[in-house]
This record gives C-alpha cells, structure tokens and sequence, in this order.
C-alpha cells in the first residue's frame, strides 16, 4: 500500500508523521492559507501500477516528494515500458546508499526531465542499464537536475547507425540546462559512436563514423554543471570505426574513424565547476579508421581522435572553468588506427591524433586547476596504417599535451604530474612507397598556447616518446622520418598565425621538475637502395618555450632529451638518415630563434637551478 504523506511548503523534505492512510486522488490541501505539497512512497518494484515509482511519479503535482518503503531496500525496479519522464518539479529520493535500483535493461533511457522549466532533485538511486542516443541515463531538457549521493552506472549513449554521434552515456543536459552533482558515482558509463557505412560513391565523403561524446556528461551549448566529492571510474567515450569500401571521387575522403571526447565529461557549456571528484581510467578513444578505396587525389583510411581522457570542453564561452582539488589516475586519450592497406591517395592511412590524456579545452574558456593530481595519465596518437598496393605507409598523428592540452589562458598551482606517458604513433610500412613519417609530439604533459602560468607545480618521472618512422617498402622506396618533440614536460607555442604583438606571456614559478625524459622517434629503414629515415629533433627534455616566458625560484633536475637515430639504408647502396639533434636537456628557449625577433619576445631566468640535464 502506498502512502501519502503531508509535508509543509517552507520545507518539503520534513516528514510528517501522520498514521497511514487511505489512498485518495492526488491534491494540494490548505493549510491556514499555506499550500501543503504531498509526499508519495513507492511500495512496488513493478514497472507501472499502484504503487510503483512510474505511477507515483504521474500522480505528483509540482513539488511533490517521491520515497520509497524500506521494504524495497536491496530491489531493483527493471523498466519494462520505456523511461520514466518527468514534467514537473519533483524530488526523488532514495536510501542515500543505491540500495534501489532503477534498471532500463539496455531498452530505454531511464530518466526524462522534459520541461525546461522543472526543477528535479534525484538523490540516493543507482540509475542503471540506460541505452539512448543522447542521455541514457538521465536526459535533462534545459530543466535544472540536482543529482545527490546517486549511482550512475553502466549506462550506454549510442549512435544511430551509420555514422550518427552519441551523447552522454550517464548524463546529457541539453537547451541551456543545468546539472549539480554531489557525491555521486558515475562507472562505467559509455557514449559510443556509429561504425561508417561501409561502400559508397559520394563525391565528397564516404563512411564517416559517429564521435561519442562525454561518457559520463553531455552538457550542451549555453548549459551548465557543477560536480563536487564525486567519482568517475572506466568511463568511456568512444568514436565509431570508419566504414571500408567508399569510393568517393577528386579529393573526397572515406572511411575515417568517429572522434572520443571527453572519457567522462564533455562540455559545449558556459560552467563548469569540479571540486573533490576523482577520474580513474576514464578514456577517450578514436575508431580506426576504414579501408576507403577513393582515387588518387582522395585521403582515406583516417582514424579518429582522442580529446580529453577525463575532460573535454570545446566551449565558446569566455568565462573560466576551475577544478580544485581532484584526482586524475591512469585517464587516457587514444588515438584510432589508420587503415591498413590502402593503396594511391593523399595523407593515406594516418592514425588519428591523442590530445590532452586528462583534460582538453579546445574551446575558448579559460582553464584554471588547483592542487590537483595527476598520475599515470596517457596520450597516445594513432599509428599510421601499413600501405597496401602502390601505396606510401600513413603517417602517425600528432599527439599534444599528456596530461593537459589548453588553446586558451591556463593557469595551473599548487598540483602534481607524476609518471605521466604521451606516446607519438609511429609510421606505417610503405609497400611501393615510401613509409610514413613517425608523429610530431608537442608537450609531453602540457602543452599551452596562450597565456600560461604554472605555481608551485611537482613534475616527477614523466615520459614522452615520439613515433618512429616507418620502412620504405619496395626497391627505391625510402624510411620515414622519426618525429620531433617539442617540450618533454611543458610546450609553451603561443605564436599562432592569428596573433599580433603584444604577444601573450608564461610564467613558471616555484615548480620542481625532476627525472623527466623526452625521446625523439627513430627513422625508418630503407627499401633496398634506398636511403633510412631521417631521426628525429628533441627541444627540451623538460621545457620547450617559443614566446615569452619567465622562469623563476624553480628547481630543474635530472631532465634528459634524447634523440632520434637514423634509419638503416637499405642494401644496394642506400644510405642511413642522419640522426636527430637535442637541444636543451632540460629548458629550449627558442623564441629568438622562431619567433619574430626585434625584442618582441624575450624570456627572463631568475633564483633558478638546472642540474644533471642531458641531452644527447
């Protein structure tokens, strides 16, 4: 049996502690003028009927409460016809501990907030087994969610197929929305992609895959989300696979993977605010991309790219998103495969790029962290595709930023950056060709391009490799070229073609920086003949600095570059690629040399030490 309870206006979340009583109509009663709001309990673990949570939730008016006996505690409520939609100002709450749970069973999203104007609190619920395209767990339609103390779990957004784009495995807040979340766990939410159609003869554009975005979070343009003393563990958001087979015409492309944005958030947003929260193995990851079969003036093969294995923000925005005090653990950005096996066309087969293995903002909010942590987060871009027939091997895509990649002002204090490892793909083997170049890596854990400030920051043991080039394929074919690395710990490129003086400025202040290495890619081996790859360039083992850039009462120890060797000359004559060259085992300071000269750029070192640095 049901019960329906009164609780006064000024504080609906007070229990009465009327007796039980008869089941009547819902209705407000009057209290010496006051409006009294009811609350409804949920005594059924059936989908519909009396007493169950989808009943319930028709019968209340705006306001209302929604409980749940005790003897449902340890139950799952399974939906059997679709999602629970909510139009009006409501408060669902649960035992606080996810001893219910509402399960979709992979047929529907589980929660609906329809009406732009309702208010919605949900708190002390698992919310599990949704699959939608866009919120599959709760899709919240501009109306404000407060999320308290819920489980979010295993909840899959998925694309339309072919190609279509997922939205927020656990969570899309679309219509200028908003979202709090307090203490609550969101696991192994999935936003996952379309594969491509396979085939094709579109003139421009053949097998495109679906992007998945935000695993966890979807929150659109003009939206808003707030997260405190929450956790984000092995979510995922996931690009679909290139379809194989497209045969566009003059300068089409076919066949390239989906993008993965934002492993557990991602944001178009105006707000975005986290405190206290943790990110465990939260990824983002590219489709490999498809066999595309265009002709030869066509790039086909592509895969797609990681942005953001945590977060991702490409917001328009020109407010400031802040983390404060959380924990990024073992979060990556990947980047797809390219293809293996195409024959003619232009950047054939390129794997898809690895951007920022914790955080992206490719967007134009500002970006300020503090005392943070960031352990063991990844990068790794694609490699390029091995060519099949007539065809050079694909390049591997660029991979930037480690832990944190930022196009606009960041500021960064008082946080860690610990064994963190960005790996450039290596380049694929040409067959008659030649075999693609190895990836350039910019900022082996930050990569900046405007306004960088860095305060009281720990860099220890961190890694970044560029990719090897790949073997030249058939007599007369060459290696590719190892890539370059820009920067082991810190790339500071703040020259962009737009900019004009005053060029913006960085500043490292109070930062340790101990035991990193940057390693430039080795060239490729040549076809028989035919001469190896060129090694690759490495500009700071620590710091690569190309604007202007102040460095003060900071400790450099024990940072080492290394790089690339040449690739062997194949036999017949072929000679071997020259090696690369380090510069700076520890700080490049390279603005005078690239940048515009005349005193528009200038660095300035002061109460600094730099010890034990190699480069070789």
């Amino acid at each position: 049996m049901r019960h329906r309870r009164s609780t006064s206006s000024s504080n609906p979340l007070r229990h009465s502690h009327a007796s039980p009583r008869r089941r009547r109509a819902p209705a407000f009663d009057t209290l010496e003028g006051r409006v009294v709001l009811s609350t409804w309990t949920v005594t059924s673990a059936a989908d519909s009927g009396l007493g169950s949570i989808r009943a319930d939730i028709a019968a209340a008016s705006n306001g209302d409460v929604i409980d749940f006996a005790p003897s449902l505690y340890g139950q799952t409520i399974n939906l059997t016809s679709g999602e629970l939609a909510i139009n009006q100002n409501l408060t669902i709450r649960g035992p606080l501990l996810g001893e219910i749970a509402v399960n979709a069973g992979g047929s529907s999203r589980v929660f609906d907030v329809t009406s732009a104007t309702a208010r919605v609190t949900i708190s002390g619920l698992t919310i599990e087994g949704g699959n939608a395209l866009a919120g599959a767990g709760i899709l919240d339609q501009g109306g404000s969610l407060a999320l308290i103390g819920d489980a979010i779990v295993n909840n899959q957004a998925t694309g339309t197929a072919p190609g279509g784009t997922a939205q927020g495995g656990g969570v899309a807040v679309l219509d200028g929305g908003s979202l709090r979340a307090i203490a609550c766990s969101f696991t192994g939410d999935v936003a996952q992609g379309a594969n491509g159609a396979p085939g094709g003869t579109d003139p421009v554009s053949n097998g495109q895959a679906g992007d998945g975005d935000g695993g966890a979070i979807y929150a659109d343009a003009g939206s808003s989300v707030s997260v405190s003393l929450s956790s984000f563990t092995s979510d995922q958001a996931l690009g679909g696979a290139g379809g194989s087979g497209g045969a566009g015409g003059d300068g089409s492309s076919n066949g390239f993977g989906g993008n993965g944005q934002g492993g557990a958030i991602f944001t178009l947003g105006n707000v975005l605010t986290l405190r206290f929260d943790a990110f465990t193995n939260d990824a983002a990851q590219g489709g490999a991309g498809g066999l595309g079969q265009g002709d030869a003036n066509s790039t086909n093969g592509a895969g797609g790219s990681g942005f953001g294995g945590a977060i991702c923000t490409n917001s328009t925005s020109t407010s400031t998103f802040g983390l404060s005090a959380d924990s990024f653990t073992g979060d990556s950005a990947i980047g797809g495969a390219g293809a293996s096996g195409e024959g003619v066309g232009v950047f054939n087969a390129s794997g898809g790029q690895a951007t920022g293995g914790a955080i992206s903002d490719g967007g134009t909010a500002a970006l300020t962290i503090n005392a943070c942590a960031f352990t063991a987060d990844l990068a790794s871009s694609g490699a390029g595709g091995d060519a099949g027939a007539g065809g050079a091997g694909g390049s591997g895509s660029f991979c930037v930023g480690g832990a944190i990649e930022s196009f606009p002002n960041l500021s960064v204090s008082s946080s860690t950056f610990t064994d963190v490892l960005a790996l450039a793909g290596n380049g694929g083997q040409g067959q008659t060709g030649p075999g693609g170049s190895g990836a350039l890596l910019v900022g082996g854990v930050v990569f900046a391009n405007d306004v960088l400030t860095l305060t009281g920051d720990r860099f220890t043991d961190n890694q970044a490799v560029a990719g090897n080039g790949g073997a030249g394929g058939a007599a007369g074919a060459a290696g590719g070229a190892g890539g370059f690395l820009l920067g082991g710990v810190v790339n500071y490129q703040d020259l962009g073609p737009t900019q004009a003086p005053p060029y913006p400025s960085g500043s490292i202040a109070r930062c340790t920086f101990s035991d990193n290495l940057a390693v430039a890619g080795d060239g490729g081996a040549g076809g028989a003949g035919a001469d190896g790859g060129s090694g690759g360039f490495v500009w700071g083992g620590d710091v690569d600095s190309w604007g202007n850039m102040t460095i003060s009462s900071s400790t450099f120890s024990g940072g080492h570059a290394l790089a690339g060797n040449g690739g062997g000359g194949g036999d017949g004559g072929g000679n071997g690629g020259a090696g690369g060259m380090a510069v700076g085992g520890s700080l490049a300071m390279l603005n005078e040399l690239f940048g515009p000269g005349g005193g528009a750029i200038a660095d300035s070192i002061s109460n600094t030490t730099v010890e034990n640095a190699v480069a070789e």
